[in-house]
């Protein structure tokens, strides 16, 4: 599935940004495992080279095989199916897909959508199937051989389900959404509009790509049922961690949603547990979320579950050849969790990895003679210094934009020369003054606002330099400084 959906979304993205001629079918075949003809199933085995043994006893068992109808009024006669695959047979699902395979291997090669240094002309799940095709004379003659092709294997499609969506660029509107003429046999194929969405294995889909999904129509109309039934608050419980949230993770997997309709979710999922176990308003978040071997709820996160569903299934999905074109439509906090699975240097360090371990070596794995604590990896050891300067930079670009966004004129890292030395502060920013602002990022034992008073002495030399250059009248000191955990000085948050 996850291979299927993202091809899908590729593909769409790919007309998308590059404005080209994408042609789609979503085929739907009628009563598909009850419609496979036995001969064919037969024939696919053995075109594979299968092993005479094997093929002989899947012979043996449809065609020895008798069944019979029950109705209201009694039974039929025993009777010899000749189409169909054993309902609850584990071999079931894989003759089929020998089956369709054969279908899959007769389209010609040189239709398709070029993607991935591959030409791409269909994806199937089992039934559900899709063509991909560049122009509308392609997918006609696409359709045309799927539906002899599948009709040698006893299967037919089944239009109400089936539909086109035809994407052509328009030079004026960028994209265009066009309504062709195609046809299965003789019977028109119905088409999708470009307000219309649909679902592919439980997915939803645009013409653009995924769809945004919008998780809290799922468990909020679900919740109303165990918070109405007259049901114990432990039962309610069990009800929602393990069924109802489960309910949601193929979405989350697969689907597109943003953090922001998660976090949503996840607080109206604590709103119901605040009512149903009358909890106080203030009880912290992780008592929800933490192992119940901890005293916790053990309730399943939604912001977090969805990461770990995604990872889960991109670790089977690395023999796709896709996979290196686009890491496939991950999302930036998704591709950030799935780089950092990696085995890496364990940032807790040495010291908290020794805790118990009285003989295990506590320094810096770098050669220093300090203990490697998270706050010496990060604030202080040469293998952090690159990314040191650029969490500097990053911060310093962020407040710079944020004071342009509000009328300022800024300037980066001016140097001003002076007896005593140059000075180059991080930021100068004029409105009706000026205002002089450094960025730092200090360690543990640093005294924040101390931090922050340092900076303001150092740079308040450059007064008259400032208002020379900037024609200003009035010119601020200030500094940007935190620590490296996040927390803000207080007297540099005003």
């Amino acid at each position: 599935m996850m291979e299927n959906t993202t091809v899908l979304d590729c593909v769409l993205s790919k007309f998308y940004t590059e404005r080209t001629e994408l042609h789609l079918a979503s085929i739907d075949i009628q009563k598909a495992f009850d419609s496979i003809a036995h001969e064919a199933l037969l024939r696919a085995l053995e075109s594979l080279f299968i092993p005479d043994i094997f093929i002989d006893y899947i012979r043996f068992i449809y065609l020895h095989c008798r069944t019979t109808l029950e109705f209201h009024d009694g039974r039929s006669p025993l009777f010899h199916p000749t189409v169909g695959v054993r309902q609850g047979d584990p071999l079931s699902p894989l003759l089929f897909n020998i089956a369709l395979d054969e279908f899959l291997r007769s389209l010609p090669d040189t239709i398709g959508v070029p993607l991935g240094g591959h030409r791409l002309n269909a994806v199937a799940f089992a039934d559900d199937m899709l063509l991909f095709v560049s122009t509308s004379r392609g997918m006609q003659e696409l359709l045309d051989i799927s539906n002899l092709s599948l009709g040698s294997l006893g299967l037919r499609i089944n239009l109400l389900k089936s539909f086109m969506l035809s994407l052509v660029p328009s030079g004026r509107d960028k994209v265009k959404i066009a309504r062709g003429s195609f046809r299965v046999g003789n019977t028109p194929i119905p088409h999708l509009g470009v307000d219309e969405e649909w679902t592919y294995l439980g997915v939803p889909f645009t013409p653009t790509g995924k769809a945004k999904v919008k998780i809290l129509e799922h468990p909020r109309p679900s919740l109303e049922i165990p918070t109405k039934a007259p049901l114990k608050p432990q039962q309610r419980l069990f009800f929602l961690r393990c069924h109802l949230l489960p309910g949601v993770f193929h979405l989350l997997a697969l689907g597109s949603a943003t953090v922001s309709s998660l976090n949503k979710a996840d607080t109206v999922v604590r709103s119901y547990f605040r009512k149903w176990l009358d909890l106080p308003v203030d009880i912290p978040v992780p008592y929800f979320y933490a192992d119940v071997s901890d005293g916790s709820l053990g309730v399943p996160c939604l912001r977090w579950s969805r990461l770990r569903l995604r990872l889960d299934r991109l670790r089977t999905f690395t023999s796709s050849h896709f996979l290196n074109n686009r890491i496939l439509a991950l999302s930036s906090v998704d591709f950030y969790c799935f780089t950092q699975s990696s085995d890496f240097n364990d940032p807790a360090g040495q010291n908290e990895d020794s805790r118990g371990r009285p003989n295990k070596i506590r320094n810096c794995r770098a050669g220093y003679t300090t203990l490697e604590t998270p706050n010496h990896v990060v604030q202080q050891c040469y293998r952090s210094h690159g990314l040191r300067i650029k969490r500097h930079n990053a911060i310093s670009y962020y407040i710079s934009r944020s004071l342009q966004q509000k009328g300022f004129q800024v300037t980066e890292e001016p140097v001003y020369p002076l007896t005593a030395g140059t000075l180059k502060p991080d930021l100068v920013a004029l409105n009706n003054s000026a205002l002089v602002l450094d960025v730092q990022v200090v360690g543990d034992s640093v005294e924040l606002d101390s931090a922050h008073t340092a900076k303001i002495v150092k740079y308040t030399s450059l007064e008259s330099a400032v208002k020379v250059q900037t024609g200003a009248k009035k010119v601020e000191f200030s500094s940007v400084t935190l620590n490296w955990r996040g927390v803000w000085s207080p007297a540099s948050a005003k």
